[in-house]
């Protein structure tokens, strides 16, 4: 039969920080920093209902309906051991390390009075949790890349028109290494 599928997922993130600035040579301009970032975070999937969307034998959808979700989830459970309801963990995520640099050029304009770049690299050490023992849950998600390290990488743009309004643009992008591992969910009560 086909199935409808609906809930709500909720992520939330608190960030632990901390910068250093480096010395260097006045002959380069800016300001070099080192930067580590570890994310904590909640995640959840609740409220799953799961809806039968196929044609019944002659009952009305409401007949049809009634219990279905819960019914479907115990016969899930019992024949293929996989929990296909609500959702939840909390944990840290990945860790970045990265260098970060920054300049600002004061403007002589008087439409601009500042303009500021920034840039940054760095390198994600996948510390998050990965998800091998939640086999039997059909919602789990990483907290972070799932195994996989990455290169982070940021640039911006600051102008400054007025001593109290600013405006820009900022570009992040993260290249992840590939990862490639077989995914097993159990199917069968006996299944190892």
């Amino acid at each position: 039969g086909m199935f409808g599928i609906a809930g709500k997922f909720q992520q939330t993130s608190v960030t632990l920080w901390a910068r250093g600035l480096l010395s260097t040579p006045e002959t380069l301009p800016g300001k070099f920093s080192l930067a580590g970032y570890l994310p904590v975070k909640a995640v959840r999937v609740e409220g799953v209902d799961w809806t039968e969307l196929s044609d019944g034998a002659g009952l009305g959808v409401e007949a049809r309906q009634i219990g279905f979700s819960s019914r479907l989830k115990d016969f899930v459970n019992v024949v293929g051991s996989l929990d296909i309801g609500n959702w939840s963990k909390v944990g840290q995520g990945d860790a970045v390390l990265q260098l970060e640099w920054q300049h600002e050029f004061k403007q002589e304009l008087d439409l601009i009075q500042h303009v500021k770049l920034e840039a940054a690299l760095g390198i994600l050490v996948p510390t998050a949790r990965m998800l091998d023992g939640d086999i039997d849950q059909i919602f789990a998600v990483p907290l972070g890349t799932n195994g996989a390290w990455g290169i982070p990488l940021k640039g911006s743009l600051e102008v400054q028109v007025h001593e109290r309004a600013s405006a820009g643009v900022c570009v992040d992008a993260l290249w992840l290494a590939d990862v490639t591992k077989p995914r097993r969910l159990k199917t069968h009560l006996n299944q190892t």
